[in-house]
């Protein structure tokens, strides 16, 4: 599971900022800049056991006019349980262009099997030379903190349907899974029990694991008077149900201490598209900002010649997503087998509207998703209320291209 924490300097002191690493994200900063971290976390999205940690940082410049070099910096701070390697840990920011992105890597090296894995990075202005006058680029520092996910061993995925002619099947003792002949989903639980989802596709008679969620769901709340705050979706258990024409794995557990959840999947026969559904009942009457759901990561194994993770930067290849950005899906292509997300044009509350997950870097970590967004000032839910949101997940096999992930948006 990510955890993110992005905050103004002026503020909120550090510890403050440490504080909210017991919530999976914390609100944006009221005024967005132009050039913002898209992603920072694990490369491959997960590490196990002692193995050393790379960490991969994009920035994007979002803005109509390019970032001159040298005017602002990243900074690179290992919180806990990591220790520095080697690499530049406060790099300057180079000339970037409008629309485009670069991306950082560094390695880090875990101090026991026990500790949690923290790491926090900030985009920052370079201070200016005291006799050079003030910085004309306006910038608020942001902080973003990631919980990083490990399995203390590789984990043991489940070997899915392989005859045409087995009905779906759904199980939830000892292994959650789901899936039929084509799709399965497996979740897993990490060293600290959050739940990762492992997205499995057929081409063939070959199955492949083509993208892994972790983060099931994410909610960005608060009561009044509180500034509102973003927690992740943990599972307390899981049940199965199994029909003729169809199978449930069904997650029960919480948002935080506020929101009672579920997370529910359902799949029926000859079909590549995972029905899905969240579930959230407030515990009080809370204000809503967002609501994510799952986040998918795509696997790559693509080996770049020039990836050191040394905290040098790296250009992030331009890659426009082949389904057009009006269509409510997310997907991409690997080994012929299209997958992504897909979610519906209708609004769990009205006036809300959807945001696709920024791709990231799309060879070393493609990153697929969408949040539901509130009005500026949030929308008010009641105690005892229920929003009830679906979606798919998609792993299309004999694919020629993403855009066959397309036709299965939701209305």
């Amino acid at each position: 599971m990510f955890l993110y924490a992005v905050a103004c300097a002026k503020r909120a002191g550090f510890w403050a900022l440490i504080a909210l690493l017991f919530f999976s994200q914390a609100g944006r900063a009221e005024e967005r800049t132009d050039i913002a971290v898209d992603y920072f976390g694990l490369e491959r999205g997960y590490t196990v056991g002692g193995q050393p940690v790379t960490l991969l940082c994009v920035v994007r410049n979002r803005g109509k006019e390019a970032l001159p070099a040298n005017q602002l910096r990243l900074r690179l701070s290992a919180i806990q349980g990591l220790d520095f390697t080697q690499g530049e840990l406060r790099p300057n920011l180079p000339e970037i262009g409008a629309g485009q992105s670069l991306s950082y890597r560094w390695s880090l090296a875990p101090l026991s099997l026990q500790a949690n894995l923290i790491a926090g990075v900030t985009l920052e202005k370079v201070p200016a030379p005291p006799a050079s006058g003030v910085n004309a680029f306006a910038l608020e520092p942001q902080m973003i903190v990631a919980l990083l996910p490990r399995f203390q061993n590789s984990p043991a995925l489940f070997t899915p349907n392989t005859k045409q002619t087995d009905p779906p099947r759904a199980r939830a003792n000892g292994v959650w899974r789901v899936g039929n002949d084509r799709a399965a989903v497996q979740v897993v639980l990490t060293a600290n029990r959050n739940p990762v989802l492992f997205l499995q596709g057929r081409f063939g008679k070959d199955w492949q694991t083509v993208a892994f969620a972790p983060l099931l769901a994410e909610v960005r709340a608060g009561e009044e008077g509180q500034i509102a705050w973003a927690e992740a979706f943990r599972v307390g258990s899981a049940t199965a149900d199994n029909e003729t024409d169809s199978a449930v794995l069904n997650l029960q557990g919480a948002v935080g201490k506020r929101w009672s959840a579920e997370v529910q999947f359902t799949v029926a026969p000859g079909t590549g598209a995972i029905q899905g559904r969240l579930r959230l009942t407030a515990k009080r009457t809370l204000r809503v900002f967002s609501i994510r759901l799952p986040l998918l990561m795509g696997v790559s194994d693509i080996t770049l010649a020039d990836s050191k993770a040394d905290g040098k930067p790296l250009p992030v290849a331009p890659f426009a997503t082949p389904v057009e950005e009006r269509t409510s899906v997310s997907a991409l292509l690997m080994k012929n087998i299209a997958y992504g997300i897909a979610w519906t044009n209708t609004a769990p509350i009205p006036d809300w509207r959807w945001e696709r997950t920024p791709l990231g870097d799309a060879l070393r970590a493609p990153l697929l998703g969408v949040t539901w967004f509130a009005p500026e000032k949030g929308d008010i839910i009641s105690a005892g209320a229920t929003l009830d949101i679906p979606f798919r997940l998609l792993a299309i096999g004999e694919s020629q291209s993403a855009t066959a992930a397309a036709p299965f948006a939701l209305p």
